[in-house]
């Protein structure tokens, strides 16, 4: 199930060292009712699909029909007209 795996802990490792580290975690309750931690992209994931009913921030829970949210990052796709020369 997809809110299995998004809730698991995701570790990482850390390039040229040995030791492994957690990966930082968002708190949030899903609109069925699950309260986990997911990386921040299964966090942007959900978001997107419209399935986080709140998440935690340092100054407390954001409730995402109510309270104000940052607009995702635009896209860096360029749709202009082809402008490189080919050979």
């Amino acid at each position: 199930m997809i809110n299995e795996l998004a809730c698991r802990e995701h570790v990482t490792r850390r390039k040229g060292l040995g030791e492994m580290e957690k990966e930082k975690l968002i708190r949030v309750e899903l609109k069925d009712g699950v309260i986990c931690r997911m990386a921040k992209k299964a966090f942007n994931l959900f978001l997107a699909q419209n399935k986080i009913l709140k998440f935690e921030r340092s100054d407390g829970w954001v409730h995402v029909e109510i309270d104000s949210l940052r607009q995702p990052a635009p896209s860096r796709t360029y749709n202009g007209e082809e402008r490189r020369y080919s050979f």
